[in-house]
């Protein structure tokens, strides 16, 4: 438990550098998210633990990846996931980002976090082989359904 909280720790440090890069206050990233700017603080200074959706909400403010925000953080030998998970992680994302950007525009990112979070578990039920055709088929089916 420990670790999971000096990965998120780092992830707060990351988001926080890169509100300030953009010349963003807490209460202009608070405003532009729809979140209370006290929760945006406690978050920044790791009293909060960091979600999905509020990086997704955050990557879409600051108009970077959560891809980026999430590899960008400095690398942990305690991830809490396996290097083959965070693979497979890091590649769901990416994918959903390039080839289904059009079902997350606007206020969509608590979509956007449950589909990361569905695709990557059931990605994971399949042999590593297939990990990767099967997110690639989900994100081919999803976006002809909603073109």
């Amino acid at each position: 438990m420990e670790k999971i909280k000096e990965d998120s720790t780092r992830v707060s440090e990351k988001l926080r550098k890169l509100r300030r890069s953009k010349g963003m206050t807490v209460e202009q990233l608070a405003q532009k998210i729809g979140e209370n700017h006290q929760k945006v603080g406690r978050i920044e200074r790791g009293q909060s633990q960091v979600t999905l959706d509020y990086v997704c909400k955050v990557s879409e403010a600051l108009s970077t990846s959560v891809d980026e925000l999430l590899q960008a953080s400095e690398p942990s030998s305690h991830s809490p996931l396996s290097s083959s998970n965070e693979s497979l992680l890091t590649y769901v994302i990416h994918e959903i980002e390039q080839k289904g950007k059009n079902l997350f525009e606007g206020e969509k990112s608590a979509e956007k976090a449950s589909f990361v979070s569905a695709v990557f578990y059931e990605a994971q039920r399949f042999p590593s082989g297939l990990q990767k055709q099967f997110v690639d088929s989900v994100i081919k089916i999803t976006t002809s359904c909603y073109a």
